[in-house]
């Protein structure tokens, strides 16, 4: 059994692993490439394939209609390419075998070596991986035809949804100041500065597609827009009248202002609204006083002012 010349009829670059398959079994690189690409795929991988793994290369080996056998593994000790086709010679003397030589694969056969650079067999002695350390050997053999080439998945649809949700909402926070900005692979943090001391999305800042994002940005946007920053920033009202500091003329304050009232009215009056800490017995005490000077009078117990001091 000899090496067969590759046959690389695709555009693509000729890594080593389908360059040592193209060279022992005669197939096109195309249908090698093909395998190789549906074993990744069944592994979890998105990208075609450059370096293979060695059970890649024996899947890719089997799709073709070959059968893999070991024929050396270093199990200790690794031996480098130019002492193992010293002392291993028989193994390759008159069939072609692929080495695992460093990263990279290779096929000796007789006194010859031949990998996807040589393309053609060059004398073992010239080879540029004396050096490297051979890990395993594989022999193939053909048992049947090699299987259809794999048909490629059908791309997935752009997702034009998100595309015009991110479309919008950079329009938008752009025209009205809302930044957003990209926390993680798939985590965004939204914000308005000018909404920034109300902020009516409080806590609710993150975003994980651009769909929630556009939501967040048009929120800003209404309450940007319909009066909610000139509310929110409107003058405070202006401070209550000040009170008197003793406690019986804080009581004729109190009913002057707002007119006859109980004294436990008048005491969580003064205590709340004007802040001056007084109880009902306290009241009641001020009330005597008031009584006594005719400032005030009861009436359905409530204190009341009299019409000279009202």
């Amino acid at each position: 059994m000899s090496l067969y010349q590759i046959n690389h009829d695709i555009n693509r670059k000729l890594w080593c692993g389908p360059g040592a398959i193209a060279l022992v079994t005669g197939l096109p690189t195309s249908l090698i490439y093909a395998h190789a690409d549906a074993e990744r795929r069944s592994r979890g991988g998105k990208r075609g394939v450059q370096g293979m793994y060695n059970s890649e290369l024996w899947a890719v080996l089997r799709a073709c209609g070959f059968r893999v056998t070991e024929v050396y593994n270093s199990r200790g000790e690794q031996p480098t390419l130019k002492q193992f086709a010293r002392d291993k010679a028989s193994l390759f003397a008159a069939r072609p075998i692929i080495v695992h030589v460093g990263d990279h694969y290779g096929v000796l056969i007789g006194r010859r070596y031949a990998d996807n650079q040589t393309r053609d067999p060059i004398y073992v002695g010239d080879c540029t991986y004396l050096r490297s350390r051979v890990c395993a050997a594989w022999a193939v053999e053909r048992i049947g035809k090699p299987l259809p080439a794999p048909e490629k998945p059908a791309p997935k649809p752009r997702d034009t949804t998100s595309a015009r949700a991110r479309s919008k909402a950079q329009a938008l926070a752009k025209k009205h100041g809302i930044e957003i900005e990209r926390e993680a692979k798939d985590a965004f943090w939204v914000t308005c500065p000018a909404l920034a001391d109300d902020d009516p999305l409080e806590g609710s800042h993150f975003a994980f597609d651009w769909v929630e994002i556009l939501r967040k940005v048009e929120a800003y946007v209404e309450h940007l827009t319909n009066g909610y920053l000139e509310a929110v920033t409107a003058p405070p009202a202006p401070p209550p009248p000040a009170c008197p500091a003793t406690t019986a003329a804080a009581v004729a304050f109190v009913l002057e202002q707002d007119g006859a009232q109980s004294p436990m009215d008048i005491a969580c009056d003064l205590s709340i609204r004007y802040g001056v800490p007084v109880t009902e017995k306290q009241v009641r005490g001020a009330a005597i006083s008031l009584i006594q000077r005719g400032a005030a009078r009861w009436f359905r117990n409530k204190l009341k002012p009299t019409e000279a001091h009202a």
